[in-house]
């Protein structure tokens, strides 16, 4: 008697960006109210988020990339934050409830490389266009390196609210940017082809979760 391995998961593809706890927070709902359809993951590009879709090898993508490279997708927007700053725990910074952006250039600064088009590089390269910077010691392409140069010490980095209060355990402080709020997205992103009932309940439990204010 062949095994039973049950049915096939339901592929959502993710880029970078929109790998934040809101997501773990949604798995967590679909497995305890509907285990018997399972969810797998795919890390990828934007570029292949949206090949993918339209190929029908994956059901939804998740994307913090709003214009998905002119391809005929539908994209809904699901979560949103805003951006912050990540200082170090003995920082002069942290004498600031709120950090004016003009104050936060005078020390030194890890951003992302440029080449990366995925949030909240954008919005931070746009932010900092409006000021002059005086350092920036690194660029990184994680937030796992931008939180492990600011927790030694290296500099401060821009990041979402969220991500970084959830990260508090890497020995780095949230400080919101003073002034107007600068939000970044996550998209809900698929194809314009009919869904499986399946995938409908998914989009609807993550249309019920929402960030921490």
């Amino acid at each position: 008697m062949p095994f039973d391995r049950g049915p096939a998961p339901l592929q959502i593809a993710v880029t970078a960006g929109a790998l934040t706890p809101l997501l773990a927070t949604l798995l967590a709902r679909q497995r305890a109210e509907e285990p018997e359809t399972p969810v797998r993951l795919v890390e990828t590009t934007v570029a292949d988020q949206c090949w993918g879709l339209e190929e029908g090898r994956y059901c939804l993508g998740l994307s913090t990339t709003p214009d998905l490279l002119r391809h005929p997708l539908q994209s809904v927007a699901l979560w949103q934050d805003e951006l912050a700053v990540a200082v170090p725990p003995r920082s002069p910074l942290l004498a600031l409830a709120e950090i004016p952006l003009h104050e936060a250039v005078q020390h030194p600064l890890i951003l992302w490389h440029r080449e990366d088009h995925e949030a909240p590089g954008p919005q931070i390269e746009s932010l900092l266009a409006s000021v002059d910077m005086e350092l920036v010691v690194q660029r990184v392409a994680s937030f796992e390196l931008m939180a492990v140069l600011v927790a030694a010490g290296y500099g401060i980095g821009f990041h979402t609210k969220f991500r970084l209060s959830a990260s508090r355990r890497l020995d780095i402080v949230m400080r919101s940017l003073a002034g107007e709020p600068h939000p970044v997205t996550t998209y809900l992103v698929h194809s314009c082809q009919p869904r499986p009932a399946a995938v409908d309940r998914l989009i609807q439990r993550a249309r019920t979760i929402q960030a921490p204010h």
